[in-house]
């Protein structure tokens, strides 16, 4: 199976912080949002890995290369028109049976090989949030994970050049309309955009107070709830092994990205990226990027 992740949004509705970071590098606890989307990835079948990029693409590709996934996965650019189905179309090219797509700014608590599971043998399915109260594209519509067969290629063209719209409900209206197998199957655990920095916070913070529950990398089970000499800590909280903190209160709901420094400061409901350096600061609701803060809340 083929997987294709669409990050090629402007991030606009971030602020600053969609300046500096595009949209699949946010940091959630343990590493990327796209981090977690590959390794959510790595329980199902997939042969391929194709991501559609724009705003800071080159810096989707550092990220990668520092991972170790540069070879494993394959950049496109964003075709014109810029958005959402543009994005899908600039993947024709590519694309040679029925393939996954996935929101780069979408993060699932369930890996979701029971969509895929369900799924088999279907044209087109839509993993769905389960709103029943609002007509039946809006509702195919409401998850960024589906199932797309080749045939949908000529149809984006038609949608694209009548100018309706851009969304993924310009796509699943014309599914519906022309008959075509459409599945909608039932999310399983829950599922958050991250559209906004205190989306960022809020899906940070619902991982750590349901850490079992949640899907993270492997990798990131070292850092969760650790303490350490030189600050106190409320739990629950994310400290990365490598980060250096010292005289500074932590928690609740704190990640503390690699390489991170934090020191003589006070920290709660509060994500620092990785190789953030902060020093005497009171924070609650913030965002630390670099040198940089930002204050949400």
């Amino acid at each position: 199976m083929q997987v294709l992740i669409l990050a090629a949004g402007q991030g606009t509705r971030l602020g600053p912080v969609g300046e500096l970071i595009p949209k699949p590098l946010l940091y959630l606890p343990g590493g990327s949002l796209l981090e977690y989307q590959l390794q959510l990835l790595k329980a199902l079948s997939v042969d391929q890995v194709f991501i559609v990029v724009d705003h800071l693409a080159e810096k989707v590709e550092e990220h990668l290369r520092a991972l170790g996934w540069e070879d494993s996965v394959t950049l496109i650019r964003q075709r014109k028109p810029p958005g959402l189905l543009g994005a899908i179309l600039s993947a024709e090219d590519c694309i040679a049976g029925r393939f996954l797509v996935l929101h780069g700014d979408n993060y699932f608590s369930q890996v979701p090989a029971y969509f895929v599971t369900a799924a088999e043998g279907a044209e087109y399915a839509f993993l769905t949030d389960g709103v029943a109260s609002i007509s039946e594209a809006k509702r195919l519509a409401t998850s960024g994970c589906y199932l797309l067969s080749p045939a949908v290629f000529p149809l984006l063209r038609e949608v694209l050049a009548q100018g309706t719209g851009d969304s993924l409900v310009e796509l699943v209206h014309p599914l519906l309309a022309k008959e075509r197998p459409v599945e909608g199957l039932s999310l399983r655990g829950w599922r958050r955009n991250l559209n906004r920095p205190r989306d960022l916070l809020e899906v940070s913070a619902r991982i750590l107070g349901e850490w079992d529950r949640c899907f993270h990398p492997a990798s990131a089970e070292p850092g969760y709830n650790k303490g350490g000499e030189g600050f106190r800590l409320n739990p629950p909280c994310w400290i990365s092994p490598t980060s250096r903190v010292l005289n500074s209160s932590l928690g609740p709901h704190v990640t503390v990205g690699e390489g991170a420094g934090v020191v003589g400061s006070i920290l709660t409901n509060a994500v620092v990226f990785p190789r953030a350096e902060i020093r005497d600061v009171h924070l609650s609701g913030a965002v630390a990027i670099g040198t940089q803060v930002y204050q949400l809340t």
